[in-house]
């Protein structure tokens, strides 16, 4: 009954798409585990390992994976083994394997049972990339890949602890000059364009630590950190105005031009998100009132 119970196991097992091995642990003169061996693997983990059963059975699991010793792996197998419990390694990195460029990922379970470790894992690489993808797309805008409008609220918030604590911060608000009119005149696909431009240069124009937000349209916010004077934050402002005010070019090779409407200011110990955002909006709309391109200060 016993065998017969082993080989229904077996067959279940084989039949399955999760990698599967039996491990025995090989102990030195005093009892410590030196490596593992394996005793038994399914069909997917033959496959995975490029071997049939019959040549895996027998070799030591450090001579497959070596790197397992110098990641900690390794001691993780000895762990499970000798306390009994369970681990679960998400999105687990074997050696060098790549779909691509990017790594392959594998959910692995370890476990003890009938005297040596059951190793079992899965490729979960199309899920992480999914899951990573997903929390990208959530953190930024989808056109022009600046930080999105709900993930800029809660770096501003953050911004905003930080400058209570003394580091100093700004806000600009910008603003393109007759957008509307370039989107009705040449139409969205040149709209778009222009935004994407726009964006890479403002990111270009700021320092690494500063945060560049899409809040909607053609409406930008960049948050300057470190700004203890207005000064500091004002000559990043007139770098940004600068930069966008150069020529675009199209794709038929004409040359088209815009600028920004900017309105900066000092965060406040009281300052809240909205607060600072109000006050910077219409610092940019008088610079807009008075024919744009320029920075006015609130």
């Amino acid at each position: 009954m016993d065998a017969d119970v082993g080989r229904w196991t077996e067959t279940t097992l084989d039949a399955l798409s999760l990698a599967v091995v039996t491990l025995e642990p090989l102990r030195d003169q005093g009892g410590a585990i030196i490596d593992f061996v394996y005793v038994w693997a399914n069909q997917a983990a033959c496959v995975y390992n490029g071997m049939s059963r019959n040549e895996m059975v027998g070799l030591r699991l450090l001579d497959v994976f070596p790197g397992l010793v110098t990641t900690g792996t390794f001691q993780q197998y000895v762990e499970v083994m000798e306390t009994g419990n369970g681990v679960l390694l998400e999105n687990f990195i074997y050696g060098n394997e790549l779909r691509g460029n990017e790594p392959l990922r594998y959910d692995v379970r370890l476990a003890r049972g009938g005297g040596g470790l059951v190793v079992s894992w899965q490729d979960v690489t199309d899920r992480f990339l999914a899951v990573r993808d997903l929390t990208r797309n959530a953190k930024t805008d989808s056109l022009t890949d600046l930080t999105s409008r709900e993930e800029g609220q809660a770096v501003l918030e953050r911004a905003l602890r930080g400058a209570r604590e003394a580091q100093g911060l700004a806000v600009a608000y910008l603003d393109l000059d007759g957008f509307k009119r370039i989107n009705d005149t040449h139409g969205h696909d040149v709209g778009d364009s222009l935004l994407i431009t726009t964006a890479q240069r403002i990111r270009a124009a700021v320092r690494d630590d500063d945060v560049v937000i899409r809040l909607g349209g053609d409406e930008i916010v960049v948050v300057l950190h470190g700004s203890e004077s207005i000064d500091t934050a004002l000559s990043v402002c007139e770098k940004i105005r600068k930069v966008v005010a150069e020529p675009f070019p199209l794709a038929d090779d004409r040359l088209f031009y815009t600028s920004l409407s900017i309105g900066l200011t000092l965060a406040t110990p009281t300052d809240t998100v909205r607060s600072i955002l109000q006050r910077a909006d219409v610092a940019m709309y008088r610079a807009k009132s008075v024919g744009g391109n320029r920075i006015e200060i609130a």
